[in-house]
C-alpha cells in the first residue's frame, strides 16, 4: 500500500472507532438511566403512609412507647399484616433488646415505632422525636470530625464526651489521620463496626 492509502485507511478507521466508542459508552448509562426512573416512579406510585402514633397522655407518662393490639403491615393497605396484635410497653429508663430470625418482623416493628409503616390498633409514644440507627450506615464524603460536628460550631469538651460515648477512641488512634480521616464512599476504607459507631456519634 501506498502512504496515500495507509494514512486515508487510518483516517476512516479513526472516524468509525469514535462513534462506535460513544455508542458503547452510551448504552449502559442509557440502561442505567431507564433503571433510575424506574425506581423513581416505583416511590412516587407508592401509597403514602399514614402516621396512626398518638402522642401518650399524662395517665401513660410513666411509659416510653405503649402499643395495644397493634397490626403492622408495610406501606401497601392491601399488604397482609406481617405483625399482628403486637402489644407491649417501654418503661422510661429500660434497655430493651429485639430479637428473632430473620424475616420475622424486627426492623418492621422497629419503622412502625418510626412512623414509616402502616399500622392499626393503639400506638402511644412519649414523643415522635427518635433516634435511629439503621442497619445499613449512610455516611457522608468528609472527615469523621465533619461527620460528627454536622456544621455545628466545635466544642471541644461536647467532641470528646461524643467521642468516649460512642466508643471511637481507639479506631481514631488506629487511623493514620485520626479524625482528619476523609470518608471515602459510604465509608469503604473503614470497617463494618467503625462504620456503626461513626454513625452513631452523628
Amino acid at each position: 500500500m501506498h502512504a496515500n492509502e495507509v494514512f486515508t485507511s487510518i483516517a476512516l478507521l479513526s472516524l468509525v472507532t469514535h462513534p462506535a466508542n460513544m455508542v458503547m459508552t452510551l448504552v449502559p448509562r442509557a440502561v442505567g438511566i431507564m433503571a433510575n426512573f424506574a425506581r423513581i416512579e416505583a416511590y412516587i406510585s407508592r401509597s403514602s403512609v399514614v402516621d396512626t402514633r398518638q402522642i401518650a397522655g399524662k395517665d401513660k407518662a410513666q411509659h416510653l412507647a405503649l402499643l395495644d393490639h397493634v397490626s403492622i403491615r408495610n406501606s401497601s393497605i392491601t399488604d397482609a399484616p406481617i405483625l399482628r396484635d403486637v402489644s407491649f410497653s417501654i418503661a422510661k429508663g429500660e434497655l430493651i433488646v429485639c430479637t428473632g430470625a430473620v424475616g420475622s418482623g424486627k426492623t418492621t416493628l422497629a419503622m412502625a415505632l418510626l412512623g414509616e409503616s402502616a399500622s392499626g390498633g393503639s400506638m402511644f409514644l412519649a414523643s415522635k422525636k427518635i433516634a435511629y440507627c439503621d442497619q445499613a450506615p449512610w455516611l457522608p464524603s468528609v472527615t469523621i470530625r465533619d461527620a460528627i460536628l454536622g456544621g455545628s460550631d466545635f466544642d471541644e469538651e461536647w467532641y470528646k464526651l461524643v467521642i468516649d460515648a460512642c466508643c471511637l477512641g481507639l479506631d481514631l488512634e488506629a487511623l493514620p489521620d485520626s479524625d482528619s480521616t476523609v470518608i471515602e464512599n459510604n465509608g469503604i476504607n473503614l470497617s463494618g463496626g467503625q462504620r456503626q459507631r461513626i454513625v452513631c456519634s452523628i
